[in-house]
């Protein structure tokens, strides 16, 4: 992987790539088929300028995969435009080019469990401090601020993107590089 992770360059796509380039690396060096066939290494541009400019590179993340025998292909750069930079889609970009299987393990996330331990946190409070009286369920004031809430999650922004799943760069038509 070709990175440019300092903080001056600014680059938000570098940090999701490299967290999503980590699991795929760590889910192979911890798998049972783990063995010396198959190398991960990550290059910065600050740390390792010479190198981007021997691969006449000017952008980054970069994924390349770089074959034991011969030069490198077109085909050994990952399009990230097309198929993104997820886990899955880095295992299945490595299987293509080495034939080599990673079966993805993602870190658990405990979002989900703690957000429903606090939602009965805070009906419990709600039900000791009531004393069991569900008046509060037929407050308007109530249902407005959850109304209010909801509506602002879903005109933040997050929403579309969930959805629509926008690129993570474009090419401006009237300039030939990505912004």
């Amino acid at each position: 992987m070709l990175t440019a992770l300092q903080a001056q360059r600014q680059c938000q796509i570098c940090r999701q790539a490299d967290d999503e380039y980590s699991i795929v690396a760590n889910s192979w060096r911890f798998s049972n088929d783990y063995s010396s066939q198959l190398f991960f290494a990550m290059v910065d541009f600050d740390e390792g300028p010479d190198v981007f400019q021997a691969l006449k590179l000017n952008s980054a993340p970069m994924f390349i995969h770089f074959p034991a025998k011969g030069k490198s292909k077109r085909q050994d750069t990952m399009d990230l435009q097309r198929v993104g930079f997820a886990a899955e889609a880095i295992a299945k970009f490595v299987a293509e080019r080495t034939g080599v299987q990673i079966r993805v393990v993602r870190p658990p996330n405990y979002t989900v469990p703690l957000l429903i331990l606090l939602a009965l946190g805070v009906i419990g409070l709600l039900a000791y401090f009531t004393r069991i009286d569900v008046s509060f369920l037929y407050s308007t004031t109530n249902w407005g601020y959850v109304a209010l809430c909801v509506i602002f999650a879903m005109s933040s922004g997050q929403m579309w993107n969930q959805i629509r799943g926008p690129p993570f760069a474009h090419r401006d038509p009237n300039r030939s590089e990505e912004r």
